[in-house]
Order: C-alpha cells, then sequence, then structure tokens
C-alpha cells in the first residue's frame, strides 16, 4: 500500500507540476480537472485520457491512485473521508435556500389580475370620494375589493411557504434513507449518497443500485447494462465493458 502511495504521488507531480508536501496524502491523487476530462468525452478519446493518466494501466490503477482498490476499497476512516470531500468536492447539489415569507408575497403580487384589481381599487377610491352622491359609504368597494386581494396574497403565500418545507423535509428523508453499498476497509458498508466520496468502490447490481449516484469507472462485472436512456434518447441498455466502462450518474442499472 505505502509503495502504491508514493508512485502515485510521484506521478501526480509529474503530470501536474504540483510539489504538495510529502505529508500530504492529498498530493496522490489526481487532480479533479483531470477526472472531469475523462467524463467530458466518454468515447475513445477518453480512453486515450484514461491510458495517459495511468501511464497505460487503466481502471484498477486509476483506483489505486486514488488511494483505493478494487477489493479493499478505500480505508474508509473519518479523516480521509473527510479529506477527500474537502478536495473533490460532496456528492450533492448544493441546498437551495426557501424563499421567506416576504418573498412569497412579493412574488403573489406580480400576478396580472392581482395587479388589475389592487389598480381598479385605487382608482375608484379616489373617484367615489369625489363624486359619489354619499361619500360615507363610497369608499367601502373600493377598500373591500383592497382586502380580498390582501387575503388572497396572503393565503397563497402561506400556502406556498408550508409546501415549500415540506418538500424540503421530504427530500432530506429520501436522501437519507436512499443508501448505497460501497466498499471501505475490505468490508462492505451502507452510505447515503452524499456520504459518497470520490475513490468509494461501489458494489451493485439491478437490485440494490437501481439508479448510479455519481459518475464512476466499471473495475468488475458480469454482463454489465446500463439504461442510458434519459441523456443519450439511446432506447437499448448500454453493455459496460473494457471499451466503454463508463458509469454516469442518474443512468440505471438493468442488469
Amino acid at each position: 500500500w505505502c509503495g502504491l502511495s508514493l508512485m502515485a504521488a510521484a506521478y501526480q507531480r509529474m503530470v501536474d507540476g504540483s510539489d504538495a508536501p510529502d505529508n500530504d496524502t492529498s498530493c496522490a491523487w489526481p487532480r479533479l480537472v483531470k477526472l472531469m476530462e475523462l467524463f467530458d468525452a466518454r468515447d475513445t478519446d477518453a480512453l486515450i485520457k484514461l491510458h495517459e493518466l495511468t501511464a497505460g494501466g487503466g481502471a484498477d490503477t486509476l483506483a489505486a491512485m486514488l488511494g483505493s482498490s478494487g477489493t479493499r476499497g478505500l480505508l474508509g476512516d473519518t479523516a480521509d473521508i473527510a479529506q477527500r470531500q474537502l478536495v473533490f468536492g460532496a456528492n450533492a447539489f448544493k441546498e437551495k435556500e426557501p424563499k421567506t415569507y416576504l418573498e412569497l408575497v412579493w412574488d403573489a403580487l406580480h400576478d396580472a389580475v392581482l395587479i388589475m384589481l389592487i389598480v381598479l381599487a385605487l382608482v375608484q377610491l379616489p373617484t367615489e370620494l369625489l363624486f359619489a352622491h354619499d361619500p360615507s359609504t363610497a369608499w367601502i368597494e373600493p377598500v373591500a375589493l383592497l382586502m380580498s386581494v390582501a387575503i388572497i396574497v396572503n393565503v397563497s403565500s402561506i400556502t406556498d411557504y408550508v409546501k415549500e418545507r415540506q418538500f424540503i423535509a421530504l427530500a432530506r428523508r429520501v436522501d437519507a434513507s436512499n443508501k448505497k453499498v460501497v466498499v471501505r476497509g475490505g468490508e462492505q458498508r451502507e452510505v447515503a449518497d452524499a456520504e459518497i466520496v470520490v475513490g468509494d468502490v461501489l458494489a451493485f447490481n439491478a437490485h440494490n443500485l437501481a439508479s448510479l449516484p455519481c459518475d464512476g469507472i466499471l473495475l468488475s462485472g458480469t454482463d454489465v447494462k446500463v439504461d442510458e436512456s434519459s441523456l443519450t434518447g439511446e432506447p437499448e441498455p448500454m453493455v459496460k465493458a473494457g471499451s466503454d466502462p463508463w458509469l454516469i450518474s442518474g443512468t440505471s442499472v438493468v442488469s
């Protein structure tokens, strides 16, 4: 294991010209831009880039360069996982902040019908007060119209406010319960999608990993087929093997 780590660190300095401290384990990992280049192409050019990045070693060598292996996976200690999240980022989209109540009120006031009602009430109020036969009651209709608009806006805003937060809570529960099997320290563990890091080895089949939670590369498998129709429109499942080992986030494993 130490020999692999040293060779990877030397190769990294050769490729990127970096000279990270020897006690910084992240210097052994391929840079994020290098990994992204593989998935930008996902064709023959990507295989050439993989060959260049690993000096002809292929997917297993790439795993070793990332401090992992197909059989034992990552070490799985907390410090290593945290460092990988720091270097490569978390496997999750940044959660969008929900709108505040005042923002929802402002959005509701942009409704064309409500704008017309407000304008009508504001024009009607001084007109009725100036020209009505009984000014003491002339204000009732336009004020009632404005109050109706206020009620509609507040009810709509409260409904949207509650709905947004219920949706966020539901999404968090789904994310927390949606776990995948990874190999860490030679043992299989279940982790949430957001806890998967670069270098993790996922054990999957058509039953326990219907939807791929991240981009990856196939290390081993038999008759692996992936439905990529959501990305390419191709109706037939794509066979994954040495000539096409790329696994794309959001696609579905069918066999």
